[in-house]
């Protein structure tokens, strides 16, 4: 049993995009940035989910309509920050949660190099501080507010 079963209040946070919707997620979420998106956030998720080696993507929206994605199927895995001083359990769609709001902060912060637009910026920022608000709520609700804190902290 997945810690999303046994508490059915975390999947009430976010909804899987539908399959016939995927192609078109990444480029309706991240607009020209979708494949950098992309990047950053296999590069975030090789740095702080353990053992990750590549896998099928979920994408989903959270309650308030941040993008993001996880990985489906594994039910929790071990997450680290980036910088590798605190880790924790965490249900699949909350690591992924946290990878995805890494990868837009590595937008955010390379804005100028990648020539991303000012409105496009304050785009990320925004999606960035939703992703990390939802991620609080996913928290509290799979009781994991503490390790969820001290890994975006």
């Amino acid at each position: 049993m997945t810690v999303a079963e046994s508490n059915p209040t975390l999947t009430e946070h976010y909804t899987v995009v539908p399959a016939q919707e995927r192609m078109n997620f990444l480029p309706k979420s991240f607009g020209r940035q979708f494949l950098r998106f992309e990047i950053q956030l296999i590069t975030a998720a090789s740095k702080t989910i353990k053992g990750y080696r590549g896998g099928y993507w979920e994408f989903a929206h959270t309650k308030s309509g941040a993008p993001f994605a996880f990985l489906g199927g594994q039910g929790t895995q071990t997450v680290c920050n980036i910088f590798g001083t605190s880790e924790a359990e965490l249900p699949d769609a909350l690591a992924g949660l946290h990878a995805s709001a890494l990868a837009v902060l590595i937008l955010v912060e390379r804005a100028n190099q990648y020539n991303i637009t000012p409105d496009d910026t304050d785009y990320l920022i925004d999606t960035y501080h939703s992703l990390i608000r939802a991620g609080h709520e996913m928290a509290a609700a799979c009781d994991c507010s503490q390790a969820f804190f001290r890994l975006v902290d």
